[in-house]
């Protein structure tokens, strides 16, 4: 088989990792042992179908989350001790009955998990590979960063793996970008699996020492149902669930703020003594630094745009390409002040010529300044550009609109090979609101000049005759 460039998702034990030499270094938690089934739960009337519930037994932790097909995944955790004592002095899995035994013993007396399609037992590991890439090979998912099950972000973060690297390859391979565009892999996903593998291991430690002093102190353990009860009743889950841990499932926090591929373009009103210009001097300071709003690296939200006839979203355009949302300022905003750095142009004809001189590679969409969920969710208060990668991230923001800045940015930042930089001569933009080119080429301007002039001629011919004869 021969390929220009591979890609090992080959697992935990990869192959490939092994062959390039490339050290996986980490920890390993020997004294926890883990229990995982997935399969119908049945016997209980307790748990909701659609909450994840957790168990704090003085034995250990439990988790029991619940999927859209009626289905179960369920999680224990054992002291070394006590899976031994199970298992026998083994490594093997356990049984339907073992785990049923544990089920039962953490959680309801009558449950029991039928139908399984997935029953087994591992322990904790939590490593990260040094470097994602070498040369031309390159390493996603389990390959290269295994952690704890907690918060269930391995799968996710395996996608993300091959969301960041797919496009940079299908570019690459294209002939649409140079090949250094591929070195952001690493930089950009060793960052994100290093803050996954740190939080997970901080949240499974903190739950071991929970477990073990429960284990230890009936009334600690009591304390800490009395706690935790109290902390549910005054709403201190739900905060932190909505500001914290769903950002954090969601994998929706992940940002790629200092990547090479992410660029901020701002133009400031130069110092002057002229008042109304020291007034939008800081009205733009104020938005770019004290405000809070998206910016470059962060993913893109997903907004429902009002003035779209089909009820599209702002994710809907994002599909396999560069995506660039103009944003008009919002109302109140005062664009009459500006004279700086091109404030109150024709968003439609820069999104025209944006696209002409990527050659269709970046998809425009002009957003109104009516659209105030989408303002608000962006941080829009003038009019900007943001553009938008190929896997959902932002990778460019300009205030004011700078094409010139844009189009450097695709072809010096990301390696875009189709980009120009200025439009051919004989290409412009129609009035109207037409995003068509009209092509009108000198020469032809030259014959309809002088086929005009001719005309012109002949009639002031033919009305001086008239006037002497």
């Amino acid at each position: 088989v021969k390929a220009r460039y591979v890609v090992g998702a080959d697992g935990a034990h990869s192959t490939v990792r092994h062959l390039l030499g490339l050290n996986f270094p980490g920890v390993s938690m020997p004294n926890r042992w883990f229990f995982i089934a997935h399969g119908r739960l049945e016997g209980q009337d307790l748990l909701p179908p659609d909450q994840l519930y957790v168990s704090m037994h003085r034995h250990g932790i439990g988790m029991l989350i619940p999927f859209k097909d009626g289905t179960w995944e369920i999680l224990f955790d054992l002291s070394r001790e006590r899976a031994m004592e199970m298992l026998g002095n083994s490594k093997r899995d356990p049984t339907l009955e073992e785990f049923n035994a544990v089920l039962q013993d953490r959680v309801c007396d009558s449950a029991r998990v039928e139908d399984v399609q997935w029953l087994s037992t591992f322990l904790i590991h939590s490593r990260q590979v040094v470097r994602y890439s070498t040369g031309r090979v390159f390493l996603a998912g389990d390959a290269c960063h295994i952690h704890s099950p907690v918060g269930g972000q391995g799968m996710n973060y395996g996608c993300h793996d091959a969301f960041n690297l797919g496009w940079k390859l299908a570019y690459v391979l294209l002939g649409r970008a140079s090949a250094p565009l591929l070195d952001s892999y690493h930089t950009e996903r060793h960052r994100a699996g290093s803050v996954l593998v740190h939080y997970t291991e901080t949240q499974t430690a903190g739950l071991m020492r929970a477990s073990r002093a429960r284990e230890r102190s009936e009334t600690f353990s009591q304390c800490l149902n009395a706690t935790l009860r109290r902390a549910g009743a005054m709403g201190v889950f739900e905060i932190l669930s909505k500001n914290w841990l769903v950002p954090f499932l969601s994998e929706t926090n992940v940002e790629y703020r200092k990547s090479a591929l992410s660029h901020e373009h701002w133009e400031l009103e130069p110092l002057s003594l002229s008042v109304t210009r020291m007034l939008h001097r800081r009205q733009v300071a104020l938005s770019r630094f004290f405000r809070r709003r998206l910016v470059a690296g962060d993913r893109m939200p997903d907004v429902a745009l009002a003035d779209h006839p089909e009820g599209e979203r702002t994710g809907d355009f994002v599909s396999g390409g560069f995506t660039a949302f103009f944003f008009e300022a919002r109302v109140g905003w005062k664009d009459s002040m500006r004279w700086h750095g091109g404030q109150d142009v024709d968003l439609n004809a820069v999104a025209w010529e944006l696209a002409v001189l990527t050659h269709g590679l970046v998809r425009c969409v002009v957003v109104g300044r009516e659209e105030v969920e989408a303002q608000e969710r962006f941080g829009v208060h003038g009019q900007c550009l943001v553009l938008v990668r190929p896997d959902g991230y932002v990778g460019m923001r300009s205030q004011p609109v700078c094409l010139a800045a844009i189009t450097q940015y695709l072809s010096h930042r990301v390696g875009l090979l189709e980009v120009a930089h200025t439009l051919p001569e004989d290409w412009r933009y129609s009035e109207g609101g037409s995003h068509e080119a009209t092509q009108l080429t000198l020469s032809r301007a030259n014959n309809l000049l002088a086929l005009t002039s001719i005309l012109l001629a002949c009639n002031l011919a033919y009305q001086a005759y008239l006037h002497y004869h």
